[in-house]
């Protein structure tokens, strides 16, 4: 009686295994996708001949002499930024 019993909670650990690791997997081909959409958007942005049209009067407008200083900090920012990304994406999601 006893082995029946550690068969049934054999096998049910087995299927807990399994449906926990094809969840896993889930969860990172969704944020591999996310990834490969949010590296296209920005791609796609930055190819916009509007977007550069509107940069390049935002630069005659300002002036480059006080431009440099604004992306400066907006480059910091940024590497701050993607930074904090890459070490927040290696951890595994709570449940």
């Amino acid at each position: 009686m006893p082995l029946r019993r550690l068969t049934l909670l054999f096998v049910v650990t087995l299927i807990a295994a399994g449906c926990y690791m094809v969840r896993k997997k889930q969860i990172e081909a969704r944020a591999e996708q996310a990834a490969r959409m949010a590296k296209s958007t920005a791609q796609t942005v930055l190819s916009d001949p509007m977007l550069v049209a509107a940069g390049i009067q935002l630069i005659r407008a300002i002036g480059v002499k006080k431009l440099i200083p604004i992306l400066a900090v907006g480059g910091l920012a940024l590497g701050f930024l993607a930074s904090r990304a890459q070490s927040g994406g290696s951890e595994a999601p709570a449940e």
